[in-house]
């Protein structure tokens, strides 16, 4: 097994590399280096893109914050404990690098389990006309991975808006095939409505990428399944109206002429007049669009394509179907 060392105040610590689940592209695509680790790394929320070998895969550009220098062996946590850990802004940062390095070196690009994109896959219906989904095991993961809030997510980070799209996402796919053991939608409706008006606190730089299209196309899935969730809230109305904005302004000749970062979000574009036939000539390479799980599953959803089935399907097998 692969292994990486880094030095954390002068000590080498040794993280092995181990087997993960379903991988998938990231919400948390502002934030390339501080993926949070768990005790759990298959588990992770956030899907960064490493790869270089990628050509039409996303630059992604760290927004994350910078921390003054401390002295790590004086840190005091009261008046009580002196000479305690670093703090922990510190120490996450350092342990997010040290798995962001322990995950290169693969030879297809380096992801890691996305609560939101396993959802969007496992929205796909059963591709021969069967009653069922495409990707079961995407359900399984679902299902055994609720945190105990109610929401999905990365366990050892919490970012508002992002743990909201991915437990409103994966609420949808439950509720979508009648899976609810355990009073999982009621859970996470539960978490989505104490938590809504925390929406808008949340500074924009850690928003996940395509929040303001996809989101409300969750919310009208989840309207229709008569999920118990305030549509009215004035939070929503001020996400929908920048929602309306960004769709406005969104030149349907150039998403259908050209390979643009559009196509990262084009999931959640579902008022818009898209000719998927055209779409598909601008998937990258491997099948994908943009290497984006979700965005894949709803070009396969509408189209069926060989090509995007077999992106969702390798990736699936090479990280054993997510359920095991």
């Amino acid at each position: 097994k692969a292994s990486t060392r880094v030095n954390t105040r002068g000590r080498n610590k040794e993280t092995q590399r181990r087997p993960r689940m379903l991988t998938f592209t990231a919400a948390l695509r502002h934030v390339p280096v501080l993926d949070q680790p768990t005790a759990e790394p298959w588990r992770r929320l956030s899907l960064h893109l490493h790869s270089q070998r990628r050509p039409c895969g996303l630059v992604l550009i760290s927004k994350s914050p910078s921390y003054p220098e401390v002295d790590l062996g004086e840190w005091k946590v009261d008046e009580y404990r002196q000479r305690t850990d670093e703090p922990s802004e510190m120490r996450q940062m350092i342990d997010a690098i040290r798995t962001a390095l322990a995950s290169l070196g693969d030879d297809e690009t380096s992801m890691s389990v996305s609560a939101y994109d396993t959802a969007l896959v496992a929205l796909v219906k059963n591709l021969d006309g069967g009653d069922g989904p495409q990707f079961p095991s995407c359900i399984d993961w679902i299902v055994q991975n609720q945190l105990p809030d109610g929401s999905w997510g990365d366990p050892a980070f919490f970012m508002v808006q992002d743990r909201m799209i991915s437990t409103l996402a994966c609420v949808v796919a439950v509720k979508s095939w009648n899976i609810d053991s355990d009073n999982l939608c009621d859970r996470g409706v539960l978490f989505i409505k104490e938590n809504m008006s925390r929406l808008v606190e949340e500074e924009q730089d850690w928003m996940p990428c395509g929040f303001e299209i996809n989101f409300p196309a969750l919310l009208e899935k989840a309207k229709d399944l008569d999920l118990d969730i305030p549509y009215d809230d004035p939070v929503l109305e001020e996400i929908y109206a920048k929602r309306n904005l960004k769709l406005s302004k969104i030149p349907l000749d150039v998403l259908h002429a050209i390979p643009t970062t559009l196509l990262f979000s084009v999931e959640g574009m579902v008022d818009l007049p898209l000719d998927w036939e055209t779409l598909l000539r601008l998937r990258c390479p491997d099948g994908s669009f943009h290497s984006s799980p979700a965005a894949t599953a709803a070009a396969l959803s509408h189209t069926g394509d060989k090509e995007c089935h077999a992106f969702l399907d390798r990736l699936i097998q090479k990280f054993e179907g997510g359920g095991n």
